[in-house]
Formats: structure tokens, C-alpha cells, sequence
């Protein structure tokens, strides 16, 4: 689209200031020549991007709404509104036609699908995995709890980053019993050839470490891939995670209101883990029978990072817009004191981020 230029003349104590200004806008109306028809595409979605043929066209505007001109002939339309460093975008593939003179009208709804670039990833990732899915012992160490539909308060006015203190709506799902252990991560990384994390107190069961985000979404597809499971495995939404540490309660932390002793891996914690991950499910579970939801390790959400809970879905559903070039992290770590371990505590990181002080736990949909 090129610049429309508009040129002002400033009269001031009779000096003439010639000043060009450059204004991109997207109401500038489109040349529809003689032989040319014309595609009116509604989508409902605004910044959602035009492809004919593979060619860039326009982007749709405010209200999801675009007008081209295009000349007469058969099409490829793809159309794509993307989230921020997002394995997932919304999409829609239509072959259209054009006649000289006349306007196709397109009002269509945009459908959740896998990136390609991550689709394309994933497969060359498992293009050494066997054609039958294996059986793998570490798979039994993968518990996955069922966690009840209900209503529960998602924040606290006194923590930061948790504010305002909300009600969430939360359908049924599950949610595994412990953190990711190397066991089952390992065998992942044996069975695709995909990046040893490092470690730095052992492998076996203590939580996977060195895992960023990215990973996660590679690990999980490779894990849907090898079960098969009526609901496919996914990370869970921040709103889901913090209904299930919490269990029911909402005090400082699930068991009450200090941290107290042997109950969770923090820097203060009062435990023989001091400074180091502890083997996953050595303190007591709560009330849904998860361990480990306070500390140990930070846990990565599908969530995008936003500093408020102004807006925040709820309905349980993973806030997708935001700072989408952070992701969300809960449960505190092993490096950090007692406040971060708090049930409201949340916090973010790049989804590149591989350290000592962040895993992951997988989720479900319910039945």
C-alpha cells in the first residue's frame, strides 16, 4: 500500500514551515479497474492477514472487515491471524473465484489450527520414531488426576501481579498428580533424538529442568502421538493450574497460612532440600491429590504474560493475548523464598528459557 502524502504550510511570525507527513492508513479505497472484480472478506477478527495465490493482499481491519481488488481468475485463499510466538493460530483455506466486475462476498469464521511451522517441526522431530506406538514403562509413572468442575477466587489484592482477585468458572479436567520427571522426559529425547536437558541433582525422579516452553509443546505432541488418548495431553491454563493448587482453600498456601515445615522445596522452606530440586511427591499432596504445586520448580501454563488480571478470562480458558513473547510460570522453585510459593504467586519467562528452576506437568480436557 503506498503513502498517501499531505502537505501543510505553517504559518508562524511569518516563517513558512513546510512539513510532509507520511500517514498509513488502512481506509485508503482500493483501484478497482475496469477488469478487475472486487473480494469483500469478513472475518470477525481484525489484524487477521490476506493471502491469494501465497501473496500477501492486506490485513483485515478493526471490525475483521477488508475490500480488495482483485482481477478476474481462480484462487488459492488462505487466511491467518496469528498469536505472538503461538503454536496454535486461526486459519481458514478457501479455493474462490473471480469474475470481472462482480463482488464476492466472504463472511466466515476463522478455525483454531496448528502453526505450520511447528507442524512441520514436530515431524521432522519423530521422523525416526517407530511405526507402531511403543509401550514404555516410565509411562505408568504419569498419573493424571481428575479435577471437579466448580467456581473458585483466581487471585489475591495482596500479591503482586495477582490483582484484582477474581471469580473463575472452571469445567472438569485433569491434571497429572507430579511434576515431569527426566524418566519420562528422557525417553522422549531418546526416541526422537531431541536436546538432553541438562541436569544438576540427577535425573530418574526429579522434575524435568531445562525445559522451555518450546519443548513442552514438542514433548506433548510427541507423548499424544504414542498414546493415542481420547483427550489429547496439553498444557495446563493458568486459571486451571491455580484451581487445582489450590484445592478448594483459598489461604496463603493450600495447607494454610504459613509455610510451616516439610511441606514444599523453597529457599526458606525449613527441609534437607536446601538450594536443589527434591525428588517429585516427597511432601504431602493436597486435597485434589496433587504434590509439588508450591515450589520445587516453577511450572510452565499455555498463558501469555499480563501483569493484572484486568480482563482475564473466566471461564477457565488461557489468556492468548498480552505480552505473548513472555509465558507464564507458577508454583515458586527451590531458588526462591516463601512468598513465591504462595498459591496467588505468579510469574513469567521467555518461552526459550531453559534453567534449573522451571518444569512442567501436563493437563487434559475432562471427559
Amino acid at each position: 500500500m503506498k503513502p498517501v502524502l499531505k502537505q501543510f504550510t505553517l504559518f508562524q511570525n511569518k516563517v513558512h514551515f513546510f512539513v510532509l507527513i507520511i500517514l498509513f492508513t488502512s481506509n485508503v479505497q482500493p483501484i478497482f479497474a475496469a477488469e478487475n472484480g472486487k473480494l469483500s472478506i469478513d472475518v470477525e477478527q481484525p489484524g487477521a492477514i490476506i493471502y491469494l495465490n501465497g501473496e500477501r493482499k492486506g490485513i483485515t481491519g478493526p471490525k475483521g472487515k477488508i475490500l480488495l481488488a482483485v482481477p478476474q481468475g481462480n484462487y488459492h485463499l488462505f487466511i491467518e491471524r496469528g498469536i505472538y510466538q503461538s503454536v496454535y493460530s486461526y486459519q481458514l483455506i478457501k479455493q474462490i473465484s473471480i469474475r470481472k466486475g462482480d463482488t464476492l462476498k466472504l463472511k466466515m469464521s476463522l478455525k483454531r489450527a496448528l502453526n505450520p511451522i511447528w507442524k512441520m517441526d514436530f515431524e521432522s522431530i519423530l521422523a525416526k520414531n517407530i511405526k507402531q506406538p511403543p509401550i514404555f514403562p516410565e509411562l505408568k509413572q504419569l498419573k493424571m488426576l481428575e479435577i471437579p468442575e466448580g467456581e473458585f477466587i483466581m487471585g489475591n489484592h495482596d500479591v503482586m501481579f495477582s490483582k484484582p482477585a477474581h471469580r473463575v468458572k472452571i469445567q472438569a479436567f485433569k491434571i497429572a498428580q507430579h511434576e515431569m520427571t527426566f524418566d519420562l522426559y528422557d525417553r522422549f529425547v531418546k526416541q526422537t533424538s531431541y536436546d538432553i536437558p541438562e541436569d544438576d541433582w540427577g535425573r530418574g525422579r526429579q522434575p524435568a529442568t531445562h525445559v522451555s516452553w518450546y519443548d513442552t509443546i514438542i514433548f506433548i505432541q510427541w507423548l499424544n502421538s504414542i498414546t493415542t488418548p481420547k483427550q489429547p495431553y496439553r498444557l495446563p491454563t493458568e486459571a486451571e493450574w491455580e484451581y487445582a493448587a489450590r484445592a478448594g482453600t483459598q489461604s496463603t498456601y493450600w495447607w494454610g497460612e504459613s509455610s510451616g515445615k516439610n511441606r514444599a522445596t523453597c529457599s526458606d522452606c525449613n527441609n534437607p532440600w536446601y538450594q536443589r530440586t527434591s525428588p517429585v511427591g516427597i511432601f504431602p499432596a493436597n486435597s485434589f491429590g496433587l504434590h509439588d504445586t508450591s515450589g520445587n520448580v516453577y511450572e510452565w501454563v499455555q498463558d501469555c504474560w499480563n501483569s493484572h488480571y484486568e480482563q482475564a478470562p473466566k471461564d477457565g480458558s488461557p489468556w492468548l493475548s498480552g505480552y505473548c513473547k513472555y509465558r507464564v510460570i507458577r508454583s515458586g522453585c527451590w531458588f526462591f523464598n516463601e512468598k513465591e510459593i504462595r498459591s496467588a504467586s505468579r510469574t513469567w519467562n521467555t518461552p526459550t528459557k531453559r534453567d534449573s528452576t522451571i518444569g512442567f506437568r501436563v493437563a487434559q480436557d475432562g471427559h
